[in-house]
């Protein structure tokens, strides 16, 4: 079994690390940057902890410098001199934790950039998959794009004529899941390099990206079968006992025993200020060189500056040309959470509002809401309906510490949200008025402070508010009033002023005589 398994992975070709958009067309600009070393909230992993030396990603940085020359440069790698392919955005990114999914099956579809002769038929006989993770982008040093974007950190081509000549006693869809699953393992804990530092007896990290700070190269993909970004250079970002941040180029490990070391050691280590100045001249002089495209040629393909761009090139380079369609996109991060995805797209988007909303609600409390875990057995969380859809948020008493996300107005088919009794802070959010089908909102017993929103009259279904026991302020809206199918309103315990409503006292239950207001004339 173990050389049915060595002879598989020596068949794979490991490809270059991609990165799709999210919200690719028109998708909100990233809006400020996050400081460097910033944490993952309820993520316990130091972003830019030091002495740590993560795994390179495989493929897509070229071959490694011989010692002695001087080290690449920014304007190199932007250039694709040191890889194959170009550089056209360079992010400082944060991989998110809980974000795995992979997909399979894919064509070979070879980028204008990439000789198919090179390949053979080898790679037309051939099917790839790929792995995908989330990264938080912290900056964007050259280009623009959302806050959020998908990094494929594994991708392999395998061939099916050697399956077809060499049989085994797995299958071939068995064999993908288990390396699938064990590159999942790798990037959430990494794996210990007890060889790296023989000499010294040092230890290395090898993967454990989740949760950890990178500067990511990012280049149109080289298969057009896949829709996405290809990361063509990773450099990792650590902090120093004095507290500067720097940017670690790649060969730093392999330059820090040479004699010339300090002589390249602002180029292999410079600060996120020399770092971010450098590339942007960087990119300045190409563009200024080049006219803006990928190269000097007048046909070269015109640099993407814009993440929001990208499906444009690959339709200019002849991406949705082939016989198989356009490119495949990546999965949402909830593909394996929600059954049926094709036939449940409301639930997908139910199942990204709370992984969006997740650490905000929780604060410093815990919530299994994990992707791997079907999301109807997710903590508190009912499905129902045809389509599938999230109707009932029941998350009480867990000592949730956070805050009530305002993202919560995107789970439009909810009917009750019960959020009492735990420890929860900030406002009310106005958000919440989108939940038209509402009919339980419990935020008792919390630390709410500020304002009841008056939008929150217009939840026409709404039978049980309880916003008692907090420290709200301000007027009892008058649009309550309005509520119609209202059977029970609870409010005191918090710092209302001035009048209640006549149409509440005669609501089923209702704690109108617990507050020291008079009724409105």
């Amino acid at each position: 079994m173990r050389t049915c398994i060595a002879k598989i992975a020596a068949m794979v070709l490991v490809m270059s690390i991609v990165v799709a958009c999210e919200g690719r067309s028109g998708g909100d600009a990233i809006i400020e940057e996050i400081p460097p070393c910033t944490p993952v909230q309820g993520s316990d992993v130091d972003p830019c902890e030091p002495d740590i030396v993560l795994a390179e990603p495989v493929g897509g940085i070229g071959s490694p410098l011989p010692l002695g020359q001087s080290p690449t440069t920014l304007r190199e790698i932007l250039d694709g001199e040191v890889q194959p392919y170009v550089t056209h955005l360079v992010v400082r990114g944060t991989y998110l934790p809980n974000t795995v999914r992979c997909i399979d099956g894919l064509p070979f579809r070879p980028h204008p950039y990439e000789d198919p002769e090179e390949h053979g038929a080898f790679l037309n006989e051939s099917f790839s998959f790929r792995c995908f993770v989330d990264v938080r982008a912290n900056a964007y040093v050259v280009g623009t794009g959302p806050s959020t974007l998908t990094v494929s950190h594994h991708a392999g081509i395998y061939w099916n004529g050697w399956f077809a000549n060499n049989p085994l006693d797995v299958s071939e869809e068995a064999m993908i899941e288990r390396m699938r699953a064990g590159h999942e393992a790798t990037l959430s804990h990494g794996v210990l390099d007890q060889n790296h530092y023989a000499d010294t007896g040092a230890v290395r990290l090898i993967g454990g990206l989740e949760g950890r700070e990178v500067m990511l190269f990012l280049g149109p993909p080289s298969n057009l079968a896949v829709e996405g970004w290809e990361v063509m250079e990773r450099w990792d970002i650590q902090r120093d006992a004095d507290g500067t941040v720097r940017v670690i180029h790649p060969d730093r490990e392999r330059w820090k025993f040479e004699p010339n070391y300090n002589a390249h050691r602002s180029a292999l280590e410079p600060t996120i200020s020399q770092f971010n100045q450098a590339a942007s001249a960087a990119h300045q002089s190409r563009v200024a060189e080049y006219n803006g495209r990928t190269g000097s040629g007048s046909t070269m393909p015109t640099l993407v500056a814009d993440v929001g761009t990208l499906p444009t090139f690959l339709a200019g380079v002849g991406a949705n040309d082939h016989p198989d369609g356009p490119p495949a996109p990546i999965p949402p991060a909830c593909g394996r959470s929600v059954p049926d995805t094709p036939n449940n797209p409301g639930l997908v988007t139910d199942c990204e509002t709370l992984l969006a909303v997740k650490d905000t609600l929780r604060g410093e409390a815990a919530l299994a809401w994990d992707l791997g875990t079907p999301i109807a057995e997710w903590d508190g969380v009912t499905v129902s309906g045809a389509p599938k859809r999230v109707t009932e948020l029941r998350v009480s008493d867990r000592s949730l510490s956070g805050s009530v996300p305002p993202g919560i107005g995107r789970l439009t088919a909810l009917h009750a949200l019960y959020l009492h009794g735990n420890a929860l802070t900030g406002s009310v959010p106005e958000e919440l008025a989108a939940l038209a089908e509402l009919q339980v909102l419990t935020l008792n017993g919390n630390q709410l402070t500020g304002t009841i929103p008056s939008s929150l009259g217009n939840l026409a279904s709404l039978v049980d508010l309880w916003l008692h026991k907090n420290d709200l302020s301000g007027p009892i809206p008058l649009a309550f009033g309005d509520l119609a199918n209202l059977r029970s309103i609870l409010l005191a315990g918090n710092n209302l002023t001035g009048c209640i409503p006549t149409e509440l006292y005669i609501v089923e239950t209702n704690d109108m005589h617990l507050i020291d207001l008079p009724t409105c004339l």
